[in-house]
């Protein structure tokens, strides 16, 4: 198994560790306003009482079984309008990660905000981003990674975790740290200038990318095929030769 050894580790450093909380992207945001901690911090639960997912959505993770976590930044070299290459970069970072572990298992990421192992979800990303005028002052970035939980709802019929592809326990700990490496090399890519080598990879990553696939949008069924993601964040689909842009209320991915 490939580790990230980094020789500056940004993340990590200053860790908030709770058995159970409200939710953790909440807490890393009170501690922004109380404290501002180094860039990199975390919020780390081992069980959220109102877990949030993308649009209102809420978060099921057994207790203890799973990776909750939030991630402090302190974007200021980043407009505004660019603020979507936050998205991509801990995209990037929770695929590597679930690729690091689970090696025989096609991971890619589902615009906007999942990460999925084949055809079942392992990951949500739930990121909020304080802006003032046309700068970036903070982003919450929270990951909720399924590691060892084997049994989901069945208001989950896609839902799976590491330890179902794999058969076998895995040490939270050190997955939280692996997912800590790849977001630093990630977010150092960033504010390294190195955005085309991110863009190419999230769009060589994204779930369903350049094929045939079923959507849904305003109560209409269709047939298109994912091209890509604009700067702010919108999926592109072709349809009919016609390239189209959704907001994430706006298309429903259909299983075919």
């Amino acid at each position: 198994m490939e580790y990230v050894h980094m020789k500056k580790l940004l993340f990590l450093q200053n860790i908030k560790r709770f058995r159970q909380i409200e939710s953790t992207n909440i807490t890393a945001e009170n501690w922004i306003n109380t404290e501002r901690p180094p860039e990199g911090s975390a919020v780390v639960a081992q069980y959220q009482t109102h877990g949030s997912g993308m649009a209102g959505n809420t978060w099921e993770s057994e207790a203890g079984k799973n990776l909750l976590a939030s991630f402090i930044l302190y974007p200021d070299f980043l407009d505004a309008a660019d603020q979507f290459m936050i998205n991509k970069v801990v995209s990037l970072a929770v695929k590597e990660c679930v690729r690091n572990f689970v090696v025989d298992q096609t991971v890619c990421i589902k615009w906007p905000n999942d990460i999925y192992a084949g055809n079942f979800k392992i990951a949500g990303i739930l990121s909020r981003n304080s802006v003032s005028g046309n700068c970036l002052n903070y982003s919450v970035v929270g990951v909720g990674l399924n590691v060892n939980q084997d049994i989901f709802s069945n208001d989950l019929p896609n839902a799976t975790s590491m330890k179902l592809i794999s058969n076998h326990n895995f040490d939270v700990e050190k997955v939280l740290h692996n997912l800590g490496d790849y977001f630093a090399k990630y977010y150092e890519w960033l504010r390294g200038g190195k955005r085309e080598q991110i863009d190419e990879l999230y769009h060589n990553s994204l779930y369903k990318i350049g094929r045939k696939a079923p959507f849904m949008s305003m109560g209409k069924k269709f047939t298109g095929e994912i091209v890509g993601v604009t700067q702010f964040g919108f999926l592109q689909i072709s349809v009919n030769g016609q390239i189209k842009e959704f907001d994430i209320k706006d298309v429903q991915f259909l299983k075919e």
